[in-house]
């Protein structure tokens, strides 16, 4: 079995200014979505640092067919929230597209992935529970990138409850 995920170090309650650099598309919210994301994030933010129960992630990406290799959480289950463009998804053997605005549940124990499609940037808020996988792209990067064989990425991939289980998908038609 993987190793126990790490928890993430107690925090203060995030600013809104805090809260608009991580929410990639802030500036197009109207008020009564930012005040919904912001609750969002500061509950997901709250519960990250009271006890490790749940951590909080954004990804972005700005070209078409980007995302992880398959891979499988152990420990953690995931809920996606698409905030912005379209990202494809691989559940074990199905695969959905899902836009702007829809969610996806991935319960740990199961192998998965995703992608952006489209030529539009696309974002998503990623909920861990419990707290430990959103680490991993944090470490990664501060990983040289000639330093960071298979091998590493797999044990690094390890140490925050990411098993890597197969390559990416393929690039979209």
């Amino acid at each position: 079995m993987p190793p126990r995920p790490r928890t993430p170090p107690a925090s203060h309650e995030l600013t809104d200014e805090e809260i608009a650099r991580q929410t990639p598309v802030w500036s197009h919210l109207t008020a009564e979505e930012r005040a919904s994301v912001a609750a969002f994030v500061r509950y997901a933010h709250a519960r990250a640092t009271a006890r490790g129960a749940a951590g909080l992630e954004t990804a972005r990406s700005r070209r078409s067919g980007m995302g992880p290799p398959l891979h499988v959480l152990h420990r953690s289950d995931e809920l996606f929230s698409v905030v912005d463009g379209r990202w494809r998804f691989r559940l074990g053997d199905r695969t959905v597209e899902v836009d702007a605005g829809g969610f996806v549940f991935v319960p740990h124990g199961d192998v998965h992935t995703f992608q952006t499609v489209g030529a539009a940037p696309a974002d998503v808020l990623v909920l861990y529970t419990p707290a430990g996988p959103e680490g991993a792209f944090a470490a990664a990067l501060r990983v040289p990138r000639e330093e960071m064989t298979r091998e590493r990425a797999f044990a690094l991939g390890m140490e925050y409850d990411t098993e890597i289980v197969g390559p990416p998908l393929p690039p979209p038609d």
